[in-house]
């Protein structure tokens, strides 16, 4: 099982992003409106091949979606 997380900067981008998975990929959870996410991550984790420097702190103002990637 792969999951796959993808942090927007906006409502556009989300839906780009949703409509560049595959029909047999799921959505799990997506930012529900137009309306961005607000609140603190609670855990972030960076592993290789991903830049290490990535940080991210907060989620306020973006929009987020889980995807199950078959």
């Amino acid at each position: 099982m792969r999951i796959a997380l993808f942090i927007c900067d906006s409502a556009e981008a989300l839906i780009q992003q949703e409509a560049e998975l595959n029909e047999d990929d799921s959505v799990l959870y997506r930012t529900p409106d137009a309306s961005s996410e607000s609140g603190d991550v609670v855990r972030y984790l960076v592993k290789p091949p991903r830049s290490p420097g990535a940080k991210l702190e907060a989620f306020e103002g973006k929009y987020i979606l889980v995807a199950h990637i078959r």
